[in-house]
């Protein structure tokens, strides 16, 4: 289980590895924290890049975080806009 920083939302994911991050540069913010603290997700604060540790193409990597959260949400919608400037 995760939790979304910016609202406190709680959701699982699901996450198969041994590594973390633990602090981020001065242009990346936090988006989503594990219960160790460790960094799941994060995003460049002035650019369109998105970082995370789980795994989207496995089973329940994305069908549950549709609609349910903030950082998925954000990441979809710059994915949406630039696909149709295509």
């Amino acid at each position: 289980q995760v939790v979304d920083v910016r609202n406190q939302e709680k959701f699982e994911v699901n996450s198969f590895h041994n590594y973390g991050i633990r602090a981020l540069g001065d242009c990346l913010e936090p988006l989503v924290r594990a219960e160790d603290r460790s960094i799941e997700a994060f995003k460049h604060k002035h650019k369109p890049i998105f970082a995370l540790m789980w795994h989207i193409e496995r089973e329940g990597g994305m069908q549950a975080q549709e609609g349910q959260n903030q950082s998925f949400d954000e990441w979809l919608k710059i994915v949406t806009i630039r696909k149709e400037k295509e």
